[in-house]
């Protein structure tokens, strides 16, 4: 046969592609222009968290710009071949994922998957999974394992489907495409499901334009809409453009006097990493508990440096802080919908600026965000303690008119607000408009370029799901010192099952059988809250509830075994029956009583020690030296060192011992 025609042969052509793969890929790197032809033909897809024209417009014109060439463009996606290194992609901001294109049906995809004539929940599911089957998923992984650097084949792989249409909304919903398509991939390949940290993640979307299926290659490391947090609210550009205002510099000790959650502490800690300390402070106890969630989820990338205080800036010297003691305040003022009202905010308003004109230092700068219809409430609080730099509003949430307040920290004296009969209000002044900082593109999008580099799915765990980990496995260690006798015995139904352990390592469970054990930390007290909240009564009856249930699943008290009959009642007296405020009060005054008890002779017992010590350093010879370094090291007055000697002499003269010569 003629070397020719041998190639042609796809047996000896992917040989000889198993034989070169290694060397080439190895040298791919230096080789541009194989790069370039090896993958050419390999489409991505980005998606973009505005699905408006001036924002894919402007992600198009990024990716051009990082040699790609842009095909085809659909609110929220755009499509894109690369041309030049795979590794300029991940300098793309204006994206929030990418992934290798795995599928794309645009042939009128509902009357092909869910409206044909006959169409059932089986047929529709057998439908969807044949033609996800059907895709070029060979070259496609080779295309995703060179963008993530890793090997094939994946370690394990989940699957996130979605079904945005109302359009066969009763036939097939996104979890039961997603299940089929994770239980044909998996016959097919053998992967392990992964539902957490999955090395591969296949994204199936089923919508009016098409059916995508697309392999999630690169994302952003924060995420978008807040979903870093484990608790988003104000979106991150909004926080991001209030604490932009606030000009942070090295060193600046800033607050949020009503922090809620925590997501503008978070959002300016993340992008001012050289200012000094970010504080928090709330009132409510549960907003605090949220907040302290949000912090430790970007503990290390802030180093610490974000604090939460409970006080109550609503009354002058109800934050826990020095006068004159920060530098810069930003805050989301209350728009009285969600908390209070508009009569309450005309209230509360003059009382905040009054607190905020206590703690900041003069010449400080505060950025409050509220709505115009609180507009008055904002002119009746502004005293001479303030001027007011710039004013500048916007559109909120598409519906809301909102207004960005730059004030200064005047020279007067705080509380003249017109609460105490002098002062008053005063009028608005300042600047209006766009802030000196802007350069004409949305805020958006200014606040996109200063997010980090994208990176490979699977590096971007949050520090959120780490901390679940931690908190499931001490969860799991009180477990298995607990039932560690038993834990073959449990039934598979229970959630204590070894094998139910959703965050356990190497876990393949699939996500109905799957339990997070972070979800029962109140029972064991394995929570670890920073906070010292207070007992939610509510909280724990919930826990309280999902404890009994829990032992009727692992220990059925119907059971014919009389043991399992036992643990039942030991563990609901020992578990279920401790998740009680009144109970843990209780036992919280008894510990207190105890310790009440034992206070005395704690402190006599360390009396006794202290002037046992006194006397023997008194009494033994040899200390001279060290009374006189003290001296020389000036830690003690001369006035001292002679008391201390006299004493001592006095000491040794009575005991028959020499006395001191230090003079």
């Amino acid at each position: 046969m003629a070397l020719p025609e041998l190639l042609q042969d796809p047996a000896v052509a992917n040989c000889l592609w198993g034989y070169l793969e290694g060397p080439i890929l190895a040298c791919s790197r230096q080789c541009r222009w194989w790069q370039i032809c090896r993958w050419s033909s390999s489409k991505l897809v980005a998606t973009i968290e505005r699905p408006g024209e001036s924002s894919l417009r402007k992600c198009a014109e990024e990716l051009e710009s990082l040699q790609c060439k842009v095909t085809d463009q659909l609110p929220g996606r755009i499509y894109f071949h690369v041309l030049g290194s795979s590794e300029l992609l991940a300098a793309a901001r204006s994206v929030e994922m990418m992934g290798v294109l795995l599928l794309r049906h645009s042939d009128d995809p509902l009357g092909t998957f869910l409206t044909f004539p006959g169409a059932s929940t089986e047929i529709c599911l057998r439908k969807i999974v044949a033609a996800v089957m059907s895709a070029e998923w060979s070259k496609a992984l080779r295309f995703w394992a060179a963008l993530v650097g890793r090997p094939l084949p994946p370690k394990s792989f989940r699957v996130k489907a979605k079904r945005s249409t109302k359009v066969g909304k009763a036939l097939v919903s996104s979890d039961a495409i997603a299940e089929e398509v994770g239980a044909a991939l998996n016959e097919r390949f053998n992967w392990p499901v992964e539902l957490r940290n999955p090395d591969l993640e296949v994204r199936v979307q089923l919508n009016q334009e098409e059916l995508l299926v697309s392999l999630t290659a690169l994302v952003q490391p924060l995420g978008s809409r807040g979903c870093y947090l484990t608790h988003p609210g104000l979106h991150p550009a909004i926080a991001w453009v209030l604490a932009r205002c606030l000009d942070i510099r090295a060193k600046d000790v800033v607050l949020d006097p009503l922090c809620g959650r925590g997501v503008l502490l978070c959002e300016a800690a993340l992008n001012w990493p050289h200012a000094g300390i970010f504080i928090g402070c709330d009132l409510d106890p549960e907003q605090l508990h949220l907040a302290a969630v949000n912090v430790r989820g970007v503990a290390k990338m802030t180093r610490g440096r974000v604090q939460l205080l409970r006080g109550n800036a609503g009354l002058v010297g109800g934050l826990p802080l020095a006068d004159a003691s920060v530098d810069k305040v930003l805050t989301d003022l209350p728009f009285g919908k969600q908390f209070g009202s508009l009569e309450d905010n005309r209230w509360l308003y003059p009382r905040v600026l009054m607190e905020l004109a206590r703690v900041l230092r003069v010449g400080g700068r505060a950025v409050l965000l509220t709505n115009q219809q609180n507009r008055q409430a904002m002119q009746e609080a502004l005293s001479d303690s303030w001027v007011v730099e710039h004013r500048r509003s916007f559109r909120l949430f598409v519906k809301m008119d909102a207004c960005i307040y730059v004030l200064r920290r005047g020279g007067s004296p705080g509380g003249s607000s017109g609460l105490d009969g002098y002062g008053g209000p005063v009028k608005f002044g300042g600047a209006t408009g766009l802030f000196a900082w802007e350069d004409g593109s949305t805020w958006h999008e200014q606040w996109a370029k200063h997010r980090p580099a994208l990176v490979p799915f699977g590096q971007s765990q949050s520090a959120t799901n780490m901390g679940q980990l931690r908190v499931s496995q001490r969860v799991r260690s009180h477990v298995d010192g607990a039932i560690k006798d038993i834990l073959d015995k449990l039934p598979e139904k229970c959630p204590f099952h070894p094998q139910r352990d959703l965050l356990a390592q190497g876990n393949q469970q699939s996500s109905g059988q799957s339990v997070c054990l972070a979800d029962y930390c109140d029972i064991f007290g394995a929570c670890a809250d920073p906070l010292d909240v207070p007992c939610d009564a509510s909280k724990l009856q919930q826990q309280k509830n999902r404890c009994e249930k829990l032992l009727l699943q692992c220990f059925p008290p119907g059971a014919e075994d009389q043991q399992i009959r036992r643990w039942h009642s030991h563990y609901s007296r020992k578990w279920c029956k401790e998740l009680d405020c009144d109970v843990r009060n209780h036992r919280e005054e008894e510990e207190l009583r105890a310790l009440t008890k034992i206070s005395p002779l704690l402190a006599m017992i360390s009396f006794m020690c202290l002037a046992a010590f006194a006397v023997m350093l008194l009494l033994i010879g040899g200390t001279d030296d060290l009374i006189f370094f003290i001296y020389e090291c000036g830690f003690i007055p001369h006035s001292l060192m002679r008391s201390w000697v006299n004493t001592r002499d006095g000491l040794r003269k009575y005991a028959g011992l020499p006395i001191s010569h230090i003079s």
